[in-house]
């Protein structure tokens, strides 16, 4: 059992002390001892309905009994219906409450790029949205996708593109929702956020990169060039370094 330890500020108090039993007075010496007791008490008393617990239980088998639903036992085919919709409910109010977390990011590149990168786009949001790994994200997609809170177009199969078309992707869509990003700030975020290897393989972008990377997505027309777009008022900010 761990010790409670003295306030750091005990040498001012005196003789006396204030631990945490209420409206109760008493020097702070005693007052360790009988939290410490309190809390040795409240440990044995769950260790002994614990142990009461499993002796209970191993008596009722002995006399025959069998523990768990009756109906589940007995493979009954509306009870499991029962607990299946129950568990696919609960599950689809999990991910109707938290979607604006993740499910924008993946609208907004599905079905361009393929679920591994949309997976590290949604990992690398902060505070961090829901955990998934790429099986479960695709799996709660299908979900909202079923009763109707997103559109089945992000299930649609990812197009094979060239590394360069990806990484443009991705920087177009981290300047939409970051305009005053700088080639610095989406240089880290490539490196560090996403681990998105350079194109020689290497894990640290520099700016002049990125700086290229944006020259393709301009290609691609996944930036507008025709009017004073959000990315060119970052350059004036700083985005040309």
């Amino acid at each position: 059992m761990r010790l409670i330890t003295a306030p750091s500020k005990a040498a001012n108090v005196g003789n006396f002390g204030r631990p945490h039993l209420g409206k109760v007075r008493c020097p702070l010496t005693q007052g360790m001892l009988m939290t410490q007791m309190l809390g040795a008490f409240a440990e044995f008393e769950r260790a002994l309905i614990r142990e009461r617990t499993r002796a209970g239980l191993k008596a009722a088998v002995a006399r025959g009994a069998q523990p768990g639903n009756p109906k589940m036992r007995a493979r009954d085919p509306a009870a499991i219906a029962e607990i299946r919709y129950s568990h696919n409910e609960r599950y689809l109010h999990e991910l109707v409450d938290g979607r604006q977390r993740w499910l924008p990011t993946v609208e907004r590149l599905r079905p361009h790029l393929p679920w591994a990168l949309v997976l590290r786009q949604i990992r690398a949001i902060s505070p961090s949205a829901r955990s998934f790994s790429e099986r479960t994200l695709v799996k709660a997609c299908r979900t909202l996708v079923r009763a109707g809170y997103a559109d089945a177009v992000i299930l649609d199969p990812a197009p094979r593109l060239p590394p360069d078309s990806r990484v443009a992707r991705l920087v177009a869509d981290r300047l939409r929702t970051h305009p005053d990003s700088t080639l610095r700030d989406l240089a880290s975020w490539l490196s560090l956020d996403l681990r998105e290897p350079t194109p020689r393989g290497g894990l640290a972008w520099a700016p002049e990169g990125v700086r290229r990377v944006i020259a393709r997505a301009r290609a691609l027309h996944l930036l507008d060039d025709e009017q004073p777009s959000e990315i060119e008022v970052g350059s004036a900010n700083g985005l040309t370094m």
